[in-house]
């Protein structure tokens, strides 16, 4: 029994458009949408892009393992790190986008459809009014903690607005208690300086005295060894 031909890859990346360093997830998501058109197995995908990456991606790939260079969602999410295309970057694009002084309202307006749309496909949600519903919530809740909080939510890839009240209510009370315990700690520090400022500065003064006491006894003999 033979074994199934496998299929031209060289020939099936003639078909996908040029890799543009500045415009990488729109090549993604054209090439998915070609794929998909054309019914390419998904196990080929990898190999077809592998074909068209240059720069920083090819060079991030390159260093994968055989087996995850074998899979295209690796591929893909390693590619999409490199150049810093995560949900939060898109987010800020998006939301920190002007119109500039040359550009029409439609052609603004269009920009920031397309922000918008690789934002919410970078999360790798569908497009349902609960998904939708969740960025939002998610987005406000994070605007009212502080950067450092907000940082830590952004690490551990929380996506829900649930679990992200619940990460946060953990963290404020972790963080409040090593406050604390640095507050008594260099409470107990300050304490013992000033004890030991206040001992110094005692010792200083009884130290004073006694060299001025010293000098009146001797004045005064001197006083009266001349009176005799």
């Amino acid at each position: 029994m033979s074994r199934p031909k496998t299929p031209d890859i060289a020939k099936m990346a003639n078909t996908v458009p040029r890799f543009d360093e500045e415009d990488v997830d729109s090549f993604f998501f054209s090439f998915e949408r070609i794929a998909r058109n054309l019914e390419w197995e998904k196990k080929y995908w990898s190999m077809i892009v592998q074909q068209k990456l240059t720069g920083k991606a090819h060079s991030v790939v390159s260093a994968l393992s055989d087996g995850e260079a074998n899979d295209y969602d690796t591929v893909k999410e390693a590619v999409l790190l490199a150049y810093q295309l995560v949900p939060e970057a898109y987010r800020q694009k998006f939301r920190g986008y002007r119109r500039g002084s040359r550009q029409t309202y439609v052609e603004f307006q269009r920009e920031k459809e397309i922000m918008f749309d690789r934002w919410v496909r970078s999360m790798k949600v569908d497009l349902t009014y609960e998904n939708l519903r969740e960025i939002v919530l998610m987005e406000e809740f994070k605007k009212s903690t502080p950067p450092d909080l907000r940082t830590y939510l952004e690490d551990r890839r929380v996506h829900d607005v649930k679990s992200a009240a619940v990460t946060a209510d953990q963290y404020e009370l972790t963080h409040k208690s090593q406050c604390t315990s640095r507050k008594l700690k260099n409470s107990s520090m300050n304490s013992q300086k000033y004890f030991q400022h206040v001992l110094s500065q005692g010792f200083e003064q009884v130290k004073q005295s006694v060299r001025e006491r010293s000098l009146k006894v001797k004045f005064l003999l001197v006083t009266h060894s001349l009176e005799r």
